[in-house]
């Protein structure tokens, strides 16, 4: 997925995560940057070198989604 396509999805969900989860999100959009980072610089050596970028920014989206589920599950 693009980075812009992702982006809505990472800053909607790290908003509701951090309701609840404040010190969780701000660790795991630490993690989101790095994964990025990892993802940039794996695509400027060779195209097959972004994977592991692209798998670290995935885990750190899916728990950005879970934790905004589990937040607003608690606010309801």
């Amino acid at each position: 997925m693009n980075f812009h396509e992702q982006l809505p999805i990472t800053i909607v969900s790290a908003l509701f995560a951090g309701l609840r989860f404040t010190h969780a999100t701000f660790y795991i959009l630490l993690a989101y940057c790095a994964g990025r980072l990892a993802y940039n610089i794996g695509y400027m050596k060779s195209p097959d070198k972004r994977v592991v970028g692209a798998i670290v920014q995935d885990i750190c989206v899916v728990s950005l989604i879970v934790m905004a589920f589990m937040a607003i599950w608690k606010l309801i």
